[in-house]
């Protein structure tokens, strides 16, 4: 289309330029005719004037001549008196410019008489006879001859003769003499153009006279043939061979023409030059036009190629919601809206059209609504939709926004993706289902394992009280307590082992002071240590940092497995070495080496140190036994963390086991003051009155056996109704709850216990069940019991906890000034968080709480320092240490404190309204969190 274009600009600029030239050649044409004309016009005009000047001057000197005898008058005595005409011709003479001289002739041609003395008696130049035409008006009339050049003057002239009967001079004739000077005027008296001459001529071609003066040609006959081109008029005069011709040169004539005609013709070129520019400028600009689409043609057709070859449909409407373009597989999708999919076509009428035809088979109901929903979904920048097809194939469907209000769309299929989702999700599932089967039957297994575990440690450790046993019996009781108590810690293993490979590790990062922390695990293995007198030495590199962010609680397990792990293996009087580096190579984090001096781990079995329950000794030593799921759970530990363990040993020489832990180094803080000590146990506890409730015989005799000794009276239930109605009837000290129990559950029974008024609902609860998973503790300090212990039952532990609760070191009671917040403010703690909390922390809780106290009290007198305000860097450090286990330990009033100091650090707002706030906030809180901390 361009190039079609294009030639109809070159053909119109060709029309335009051949119009415009045959314009300035006619215009020029009739400029030229109309100056030709004109020509003509001045020639006839000169012509005639000069023509009546010349008749009425010859007629005049005609008159003068035939005139003369009267003139004369008589001669005296018939004699003719020269001297007296010769006076009389001087008089004429001078009144008249036309001619020269007035002469009288006689007979034989002799002036007589004339007006000028040259000629007087003398002969004129030239015969009167032959030489004289008769030009008169009428036959025997004036004669014309010459021109003559007068002998005298040397100049030109035409004499006019005319026969004339003077008395006393007969056959005279008179004559006068007009100078060719004077005949000149008389030519000029028409007027004078550029380029005229004005001759006077005989009808034979004699040239008598000319203007402008030709002295040359003068008496000649010149050939009208040599003259240039003229315009030319001959008019004739009254004396009949005499003619007056006048002509103009064409040049002349022309001359105002050419000087004309240069401006329209260079205008013309001009205009013509302007058109052959435009025309040229158009052309370009079309090329360019033509280049251009051709370009786009191009582009386009690469891009239709490059949509047609997507595996997805691509679709793009404009802001008038209008189709623009479409590849080929949109089409395929939208097979029965194919017809409707055409540029130009509006999303609407798509959609109707396909609804129309089934194309969507999940668009039930009102099919005008259902496109004014789908118009406001691609309008608000929703999320991608599913779409079911008629061939039951599946797409997704994605749409956005264009900058200029188009909008543009994707079509997915996502069929197999459905399928294979489908499948996973069966899978998942399945797999979920086995988890759930998996996590009952170890939860039901730990229960029936914890059970007759219960009964043989318990008894073990109660008979071992006996002082009366021999060294052979309690040699036996002892054999019998440490294989309870291996089978025990091997089903506290499989319980943790399974929770990580569940996923449902979650690490609790804070805030961990690492020396505090090594130097801990160093204490506790003290007295496996002493026992055979090992050398156990910490070694601290001074790059360490002081504190990292880490989870305190899995590091020391990781740390206490390596280092139960070495001095298990190392040989009496051997040597442990606990070293911690930093990371090399600038990257944050520790390198904790863990080295012991025995027997090392042989080449063949390095690779079964991290597997489950591989069992490794290597000389037989009865002690390297364990549940071999100590170095596994490490290895899973580190690998959650993004960490890695490995160990490098030569038969012999010790082996050395290592551990890389990517943890992020915190800012540098100052030594927290001491935490004030939780108070002293009770020297000895006086006779309690215990209600047990439990529904297995053994499990109470065990309780019997190891209550009874310390001086207190059990009363036994075997359900949680009676539990219920033993509490309603009689004064308990304190209650030990089993929770799986026939009928009502412990966990119902504490509940309904809680319900009653006091003091018979605030009577301590200590939940002694078998139950150990993270939710089954959670559950049961939600229920409202005030601890938990899992079975089987360690006696001191046993003895411990219930010295606690009875001394009222319960978390519950340390919250009785949360009860009641005022309306408009938080409580100081949330009770259901604390509970999660101490649910999840489990047998770390007590130490993980004084932890986390630790932290806010370290954290709040940061932000307490006067001039904290300009320091923002520290200020929001110290306000991130306080929020993480403040919201953990559900210290809500404190966590709003924070979070509002926090808003108005980011918006560069005063923060000392908030941090004024603080402080009183954290005087009501701490001392709660303390309470529960040594409580817990």
């Amino acid at each position: 289309m361009t190039r079609s274009l294009r030639r109809t600009v070159l053909g119109a600029a060709v029309a335009i330029l051949l119009v415009q030239a045959l314009a300035t050649g006619l215009m020029v044409e009739r400029g030229r005719q109309e100056a030709l004309a004109q020509a003509h016009q001045t020639v006839e005009r000169i012509a005639r004037a000069v023509e009546a000047n010349i008749n009425r001057h010859f007629t005049q000197v005609e008159s003068l001549l035939f005139g003369l005898p009267v003139i004369l008058g008589p001669a005296r005595d018939g004699r003719f008196d020269a001297n007296r005409a010769s006076e009389v011709l001087q008089e004429l003479n001078n009144q008249n410019l036309i001619y020269r001289d007035i002469l009288v002739l006689d007979s034989t041609g002799q002036a007589v008489a004339t007006a000028l003395s040259v000629y007087r008696r003398r002969r004129l130049p030239g015969p009167t006879g032959p030489s004289f035409n008769e030009s008169g008006l009428h036959e025997g009339g004036l004669r014309i001859g010459g021109p003559i050049r007068n002998p005298a003057s040397r100049e030109w002239g035409l004499f006019f003769a005319h026969p004339v009967n003077i008395s006393g001079l007969p056959n005279a004739t008179a004559m006068a003499e007009i100078p060719l000077a004077n005949l000149s005027q008389l030519l000029a008296s028409g007027g004078d153009a550029p380029g005229l001459r004005i001759t006077l001529m005989r009808n034979d071609g004699l040239l008598l006279a000319a203007l402008p003066h030709e002295e040359a040609q003068i008496a000649t006959r010149p050939d009208p043939a040599a003259e240039p081109p003229v315009v030319a008029l001959t008019r004739p005069t009254l004396y009949g061979n005499l003619t007056i011709r006048v002509t103009m040169t064409r040049e002349a004539a022309l001359a105002a023409w050419s000087s004309d005609r240069w401006p329209a013709i260079l205008f013309s070129a001009a205009f013509g030059l302007l058109i052959i520019t435009l025309a040229g400028l158009l052309s370009i600009m079309l090329r360019q036009r033509e280049r251009t689409e051709g370009d786009r043609d191009r582009w386009r057709t690469t891009l239709a190629n490059a949509l047609d070859s997507m595996s997805d449909g691509f679709v793009l409407f404009g802001p008038d919601d209008r189709l623009v373009i479409c590849n080929q597989r949109f089409r395929e999708m939208y097979a029965l809206s194919a017809p409707f999919i055409r540029e130009g076509a509006s999303f609407r009428d798509i959609m109707r059209e396909g609804a129309l035809r089934g194309q969507f088979p999940q668009l039930t109901g009102d099919i005008e609504a259902a496109i004014d929903e789908m118009v406001r979904w691609r309008r608000s920048k929703g999320p991608p939709l599913e779409s079911l097809l008629p061939d039951g194939r599946w797409i997704l469907i994605t749409e956005r926004m264009t900058p200029d209000g188009g909008t543009i769309g994707i079509r997915t299929d996502i069929t197999e993706l459905k399928r294979a989702n489908e499948e996973l999700a069966r899978a998942r599932d399945a797999a979920h289902a086995e988890d759930v089967a998996k996590g009952m039957f170890l939860a039901r297994m730990s229960h029936e394992l914890r059970t007759p575990l219960n009964s043989m440690l318990g008894f073990a450790q109660a008979l071992m009280q006996d002082n009366n046993l021999g060294h052979t019996q309690r040699d036996q009781l002892r054999l019998l307590h440490d294989a309870g108590a291996h089978l025990r810690e091997l089903v506290n293993r499989l319980l943790d082992l399974t929770k990580i490979e569940a996923g449902q590790l979650d690490l609790d990062l804070r805030p961990v002071m690492l020396r505090p922390l090594f130097e801990a695990c160093v204490g506790l293995m003290a007295p496996d240590v002493d026992r055979k007198r090992l050398r156990l030495s910490l070694d601290l590199s001074p790059a360490m940092p002081e504190m990292v962010e880490a989870d305190a609680m899995r590091l020391r397990q990781m740390l206490l497995n390596l280092l139960s792990n070495a001095v298990k293996f190392t040989p009496d009087g051997g040597r442990v070495d606990l070293r911690v580096r930093p990371l090399a190579r600038h990257q944050q984090g520790l390198r904790i080496e863990v080295q012991d001096s025995g027997p090392g781990v042989p080449p063949d079995k390095r690779h079964l140190l991290f597997r489950d329950f591989a069992q490794i000794s290597p000389h037989g030593e009865s002690e390297g036994l364990g549940t071999g799921l100590g170095l596994a759970i490490t290895a899973r530990l580190a690998a959650a963390m993004g960490g890695a363990i490995g160990c490098d040993s030569e038969p012999g020489a010790g082996a050395l086991f290592w551990l890389e832990l990517p943890l992020r180094t915190l800012a540098e803080r100052p030594l927290p003051e001491p935490a004030p000590a939780p108070p002293p146990p009770m020297p000895g506890m006086p006779g309690l009155l215990v209600l047990v409730a439990d529904d297995l015989a053994p499990n109470r005799l065990v309780v019997q056996a190891l209550l009874a000794p310390a001086g207190h009276r059990v009363e036994f239930v075997s359900s949680g109704a009676a539990a219920v109605t033993a509490v309603e009837r009689h004064a308990f000290d304190i209650v030990l709850m089993d929770v799986h129990m026939p009928g009502m559950d412990g966990l119902e029974a504490t509940r309904r216990i809680r319900a009653l008024p006091a003091p018979k609902g605030t009577i301590p609860i200590l939940g002694v069940t078998a139950s150990t998973l993270p939710e089954e503790i959670s559950a049961c300090y939600e229920a409202g019991m005030d601890g938990h212990l899992a079975k089987p039952i360690d006696r001191d532990a046993l003895l411990a906890a219930m010295q606690d609760l009875v001394a009222g070191h319960s978390w519950r009671s340390a919250l009785p000034s949360m009860t009641a917040p005022r309306p408009e403010e938080p409580p100081l703690v949330n009770e259901a968080t604390l509970r999660r909390s101490l649910a999840d922390l489990g047998a770390l809780a007590a130490h993980a709480m004084h932890d986390m106290v630790e932290e806010i009290r370290e954290g709040c007198a940061v932000l307490a320092e006067p001039r904290i305000a300009r320091d923002v860097t520290r200020m929001r450090q110290a306000a991130h240490m306080v929020m993480e286990p403040a919201r953990s330990l559900g210290a809500e009033r404190l966590t709003n404190g924070i979070d509002r100091l926090q808003r108005a650090i980011r918006a560069g707002q005063d923060v000392t309204p908030h941090l004024a706030a603080l402080p009183e906030i954290v005087a009501d809180t701490l001392p709660l969190l303390q309470r529960v901390a040594v409580s817990a």
